[in-house]
């Protein structure tokens, strides 16, 4: 008799999981087929963290609590396991990200007034423009320049500026500018401009400053969120947080470096999408995406028309979140490193798809590509490529097909 009780108690407890799960599936699938995400009077703010690697973060699983206040904005959104940077350093990732489109297609990057974004080319800000939003960039990255190429309608560029003071910049320009729509963009520095000095400081006090940094950024995030609550306009504001590329902490001979590599302890970065009409929150989504997805993500919320020039997805384009395939959203990725204006003297091309990693070094005099495994090398220590022929028959179409091609593009 007790036998049989257990038994249907376990039967009912299978019947509640399962109402459960095909509800909170409804849900999405309502949700997404109804247009009830869109949020056409909201505003954006779009959050960079300079140098952030994912596995940093503490809702990413980082043994330390770096990100209270991040974390607390992932539980409200959405965020992406496998977010793909288009560079491994801001010349190359931001711009690609601002125009949603892939760094060779551009062939700039920000850090001269003599090689910037053609005027012509459709940007995040310029686009908004035109529906009337206003517009800022505000960041203490020294090497950015928007200004000249009429991109923003405000450029605040307060070099080695800290978190604190940046986000004072931002809460006054929200103060004077939230009764409108309006689009803000920052950069935040902290995190990469650690005083890490070779011989003078130990790996631990490199990765505690880098940790202690990226919690008072985080801090500060804070107090800009708070200062949307207290103007009544937190609730019509999409928040976007990222970073623009990672750090190399004692990763292939890196030490609080980055660029110069296309690993993925480069590449792989935080994404977290806020957005106040959401009904599904805290939701974790593995498939891979790439940054070049975030512009068509944000106008297709908004219901402005997409750019045919953007080259990512609107990430919210499935019935279901768990709906998407490394295939269809990394098939194209592309990265490109630029050391010097006008000159190339290192380009690496990445193509990351499902557990595959492949890198081509199109300066190298020897074998360009290097290939990896990431479900079993995630450190990318072991390079395949010399095996690629007994591979082979495991590999991924698109990945034969560039090694095969011996190019990436």
């Amino acid at each position: 008799m007790e036998f049989k009780k257990e038994i249907l108690l376990f039967l009912i407890f299978i019947q509640i999981v399962a109402v459960l799960f095909l509800g909170f599936n409804m849900v999405k699938d309502t949700y997404l087929s109804n247009n009830s995400y869109k949020c056409k009077e909201c505003n954006i703010v779009l959050i960079i963290i300079d140098t952030v690697r994912a596995d940093h973060i503490s809702f990413y699983g980082y043994h330390k609590n770096t990100t209270p206040n991040l974390d607390s904005l992932a539980k409200k959104g959405v965020f992406f396991n496998q977010a793909i940077s288009q560079g491994s350093w801001t010349a190359t990732s931001v711009p690609s990200l601002i125009t949603s489109r892939y760094p060779s297609t551009i062939e700039v990057y920000l850090f001269s007034d003599t090689n910037i974004l053609a005027r012509e080319i459709p940007t995040l800000p310029k686009v908004l423009q035109k529906k009337g939003y206003r517009t800022a960039f505000i960041s203490s990255h020294p090497l950015l320049f928007v200004e000249e190429v009429g991109m923003f309608e405000t450029f605040i560029k307060s070099d080695g500026a800290k978190a604190d003071n940046l986000t004072n910049e931002a809460i006054q320009w929200i103060r004077e500018n939230g009764e409108d729509r309006f689009f803000l963009q920052l950069h935040y520095m902290d995190v990469h401009d650690i005083p890490f000095f070779g011989n003078q400081t130990t790996l631990e006090e490199g990765i505690s400053m880098y940790d202690e940094a990226l919690t008072f950024t985080d801090s500060n995030i804070n107090r800009l969120i708070e200062e949307l609550n207290k103007l009544g306009i937190e609730d019509k504001t999409i928040i976007v947080f990222t970073s623009d590329h990672g750090e190399g902490i004692n990763d292939h001979e890196q030490l609080f470096e980055h660029s110069a590599y296309l690993y993925d302890y480069l590449i792989n970065v935080p994404l977290i999408i806020y957005n106040p009409k959401a009904k599904i929150t805290g939701y974790n989504v593995d498939c891979q995406v790439q940054l070049v997805d975030i512009v068509p993500t944000m106008l297709n919320i908004l219901g402005v028309k997409e750019q045919e020039s953007f080259q990512g997805k609107n990430l919210f384009q499935y019935t279901q979140f768990d709906v998407c395939t490394d295939s269809s959203i990394s098939e194209h990725i592309q990265f490109e490193f630029y050391p010097d204006d006008a000159i190339y003297l290192y380009e690496l091309k990445s193509f990351r798809v499902g557990k595959w990693h492949l890198i081509q070094n199109l300066s190298s005099e020897k074998e360009p590509f290097e290939l990896y495994n990431l479900e079993e090398d995630a450190r990318e220590l072991n390079n395949l490529i010399d095996n690629y022929t007994e591979l082979k028959p495991e590999l991924n179409t698109e990945i034969i097909k560039r090694i095969e091609n011996r190019t990436l593009i």
